[in-house]
């Protein structure tokens, strides 16, 4: 009966995760359809300004490189908040809506170097969005999935019982665990772009000309 409940749970959990990571490719595509609905004047400043962001990498013959804090805390503050919402009574809804808010921006921005550029748009994405997003996303997805498991059991009450408050405790130490997995996997991001993509965005600029 006990190993019956436990891969009940275990089935329920793998769906929530199936679920989370069909959302984001649902986020994605909306925020690739919002960027062709935009009027061809827009998409042509965008790109004018994709153009400068990307040229703007080396100025003068010298490359200029973002620093690492800067960049780690850009995607720290979103993890943080996914990660926030399990702590929350209505959490879910602050984890989901982050998660799917990083989905439309990386579907926005990706449709937009395709929609702008052709197939110079496709290269140029495989070079500054696709190799830090090989582990970003993994990355949201695991917290998102941490932070909705560990929201859903403090509201069913598994969490938090009379006599069980030392597995209250070992299902906060776990949750904390989680959190700091991910932010040993957005320091090695932070560590990747500021090493290695300055030169993909170098590769970017040439190829958008």
């Amino acid at each position: 009966m006990k190993k019956s409940r436990v891969v009940e749970v275990d089935r329920k959990k793998w769906n929530m995760g199936v679920a989370i990571c069909i959302s984001f490719l649902i986020a994605i595509f909306v925020g690739a359809v919002v960027s062709n609905v935009i009027s061809s004047e827009k998409v042509a400043v965008m790109g004018e300004e994709l153009k400068t962001f990307f040229s703007g990498v080396f100025e003068n013959g010298e490359e200029i490189r973002p620093s690492f804090s800067a960049i780690f805390m850009k995607y720290a503050k979103y993890v943080f908040l996914i990660w926030l919402g399990g702590w929350l009574p209505f959490g879910i809804i602050l984890s989901g809506g982050v998660l799917m808010f990083r989905g439309a921006s990386l579907g926005f921005t990706a449709a937009m170097l395709m929609k702008e550029f052709g197939v110079r748009g496709v290269i140029a994405t495989i070079f500054t969005i696709l190799p830090q997003n090989l582990l970003l996303i993994p990355t949201y997805l695991f917290i998102t999935w941490a932070a909705i498991s560990f929201s859903v059991d403090r509201g069913t009450k598994k969490i938090g019982k009379a006599g069980l408050k030392r597995e209250r405790t070992k299902k906060s130490t776990e949750y904390a665990i989680f959190f700091s997995g991910a932010v040993v996997c957005l320091a090695l991001v932070s560590l990747l772009e500021v090493s290695v993509l300055p030169y993909f965005m170098k590769i970017a600029a040439v190829i958008l000309k």
